[in-house]
């Protein structure tokens, strides 16, 4: 992570990969479904987790045995929405 105690880095990392496949490729292009799965996801993630603030997820030792999980946990997450709308 970046070590800011901000946005969990694996809960950034798995909303870029939305972007990367679901992201505008112009100005015209129509961002809604990112903008939904993204607000679906990022919901999803702090009901889960209680936060999506990395400050308020890591322990106070900082053990990284934590943040493996949120990283596995968002990787499957987008994982799933990315198919689900590819079905469409």
């Amino acid at each position: 992570g970046l070590g800011r105690g901000e946005v969990c880095g694996a809960f950034t990392g798995a909303v870029m990969a939305l972007g990367a496949a679901l992201g505008r490729v112009s100005a015209q292009t129509d961002a809604a479904p990112f903008k939904e799965l993204r607000t679906r996801m990022l919901d999803h993630l702090d009901a889960r987790h209680g936060s999506l603030r990395c400050d308020k997820l890591k322990p106070e030792d900082d053990d990284r045995q934590v943040c493996s999980r949120y990283v596995e946990d968002a990787a499957n997450l987008a994982a799933v929405m990315l198919t689900k709308y590819s079905d469409k």
